[in-house]
């Protein structure tokens, strides 16, 4: 049926990705029309660019970011307004309450967080951007030299050899992280460190 209907909207394209809202009443996908590749969504085309790609729709469905390539630039479109543009861009992600937009971007040199259209510190390297359930909260792992930690809400977080599996309690209260130091593993919870282990 989404096949049947891709067809349909766009007689004579190649679709290459889709991807549907969750409430189910948008349908958007990536089509090429010749050297050119182009969003269309709802049946309307938008903009062309050399390619397009992480269609990602908000979670009340009222918006649609995605990642495009133009003038060798790479660069987040959201709502069909284009961001600034970056060497490279990672992992498109909205907050659950559908008001905030996060993504990693790179300058060529060093990588940050663009959190609302603004950039954040620049670090060696940036992981995937997360929010609490309730949105009020904002977390990534990142890297300075040979060690890693956490930015939390905009604070730096203790240095560690290796930081994994930041995640946040379902109502936004605690915050958690596995750490290593040396050849110690441990969790830190709320910034306190736990029971010590190998692994």
């Amino acid at each position: 049926l989404v096949t049947k209907k891709l067809g349909t909207l766009c007689p004579g394209c190649k679709i290459q990705t889709s991807t549907v809202s969750p409430d189910g009443q948008h349908l958007a996908y990536v089509a090429k029309d010749g050297n050119k590749r182009f969003i269309v969504l709802d049946g309307k085309e938008r903009d062309g660019y050399d390619w397009v790609n992480y269609l990602t729709f908000s979670p009340d469905s009222q918006h649609l970011a995605y990642r495009a390539y133009k003038d060798n630039k790479i660069f987040v479109v959201l709502d069909g307004k284009e961001g600034e543009k970056y060497d490279r861009v990672y992992s498109i992600v909205f907050s659950p309450n559908s008001q905030h937009l996060a993504y990693e971007a790179d300058d060529g040199n060093k990588s940050f967080i663009v959190l609302d259209g603004k950039e954040g510190k620049k670090y060696d390297w940036v992981d995937i951007p997360i929010f609490s359930l309730n949105s009020q909260h904002f977390a990534y792992a990142v890297g300075k030299g040979n060690k890693s930690f956490i930015v939390l809400d905009g604070k730096e977080g203790k240095k560690y050899d290796e930081i994994d599996f930041p995640t946040f309690s379902p109502k936004g209260k605690h915050f958690a992280y596995a750490a290593r130091e040396g050849k110690k593993a441990f969790v830190v919870l709320d910034g306190k460190e736990g029971k010590k282990y190998d692994r």
